[in-house]
């Protein structure tokens, strides 16, 4: 199992093992022998920037257009970053990281203060709407795998069978995963 599959899955097992929680939301992969999960839907990486930054203008972002670029980004622990970084450096542009932040959704209020541009996928931008930034396709981009989760062999309520299709019928709704 992948250093970034194992974190998620011990912390959705401590959820779940702790009775906090009776379903989640995670990404694959995941160990099959903890949980099992219902599909939600794909996402692929977006660049989140203020509406007023020269990016407004493109239809997708490639890695040699953040050259230069001032950048807010996840903790380098986590996969995304690990994923965008490379892509960046395969390129042969090496960032310049202005904030790091060890959750998502903090990235928000940086860009849209306009200290920099920020690489996140659609689902978690989608969660951004407030702040009015601009939103588009990056390539190379990394491809995403939303699933419900739930611990391996539970057995499901009528509250549970519920809950998990409300779940899917709003993953549903959303877009699907589009590229430049």
């Amino acid at each position: 199992m992948r250093a970034g599959s194992t974190k998620r899955a011990a912390a959705a097992l401590g959820i779940s093992q702790a009775g906090r929680a009776e379903l989640g939301i995670s990404r694959l992969p995941l160990d099959p022998s903890l949980f099992e999960w219902a599909p939600l839907g794909s996402a692929r990486n977006v660049c989140i920037f203020h509406p007023d930054h020269r990016f407004s203008k493109r239809t997708c972002i490639e890695a040699h257009d953040l050259a230069g670029e001032t950048i807010v980004d996840i903790d380098p622990q986590f996969a995304a970053h690990q994923m965008n970084f490379n892509a960046l450096r395969f390129a042969g542009v090496e960032p310049d990281i202005l904030v790091e932040f060890d959750c998502n959704g903090h990235e928000a209020g940086y860009v849209s203060a306009g200290l920099g541009i920020s690489i996140t996928n659609e689902i978690i931008a989608r969660e951004y709407a407030a702040f009015h930034l601009g939103i588009k396709p990056v390539e190379p981009s990394a491809l995403y795998h939303y699933v419900a989760i739930w611990q391996k062999d539970r057995a499901f309520s009528s509250a549970l069978n519920v809950s998990l299709e409300a779940i899917i019928v709003a993953f549903s709704k959303q877009p699907p995963a589009r590229g430049c």
